[in-house]
């Protein structure tokens, strides 16, 4: 669902439009997590001896890292600023693509086998994918180093959003506003 936001960024002339993603995947992903969580606490608590303060920080230490990797992904979306692409996926990925960098674009049917983050080092291929179905492939005309996976170089990523005609539209208007070089037509 493509949602917009009407927020203009200080210096800006083009709104920030934002884009949900399929959370059914990341629904189960943060149940399963939920689950092994709690089984762990359980683990701490009757295998290990009994001492207030390890339990607490190891308690602490699990629910952090639950919101972290397992709530997060549902308060983030992704987004067309300005001159960029921000794509995101929770708290612990954030990449940011300029507009001049995008070479292609595309909407793809046939999904990679692998959802969630993972970058093919043989391909140079980055999946930012909770779905299978309405994912965008961006190739880049340099590929471009990510932090958010350990500084490694990606010349396409894919990723989905629940809009692509809206991502579609957005990502036009920006390409017009900020004057980028042209980008290769979506393929249908």
């Amino acid at each position: 669902m493509f949602v917009r936001n009407d927020n203009v960024r200080a210096g800006s002339s083009l709104p920030v439009a934002d884009f949900i993603y399929d959370r059914k995947w990341i629904m189960r992903s943060t149940l399963f997590l939920a689950v092994a969580v709690v089984w762990i606490m359980l683990l701490i608590v009757f295998l290990l001896p009994f001492d207030p303060i390890v339990t607490i920080v190891m308690g602490a230490a699990l629910v952090v890292f639950f919101i972290v990797v397992g709530m997060s992904p549902f308060w983030t979306e992704h987004s067309i600023e300005e001159n960029e692409i921000v794509l995101r996926q929770g708290w612990h990925f954030s990449v940011r693509i300029p507009l001049e960098n995008v070479k292609a674009i595309n909407f793809i049917e046939d999904a990679p086998k692998d959802r969630s983050l993972f970058i093919s080092q043989t391909r140079g291929m980055l999946n930012i994918t909770a779905s299978k179905r309405d994912l965008i492939s961006l190739r880049l005309r340099r590929p471009q180093r990510i932090a958010s996976v350990f500084w490694r170089k990606a010349d396409e990523i894919v990723f989905d959003v629940a809009d692509r005609e809206g991502f579609r539209q957005a990502f036009e208007k920006a390409l017009i506003a900020t004057h980028a070089s042209p980008v290769r037509a979506f393929l249908y």
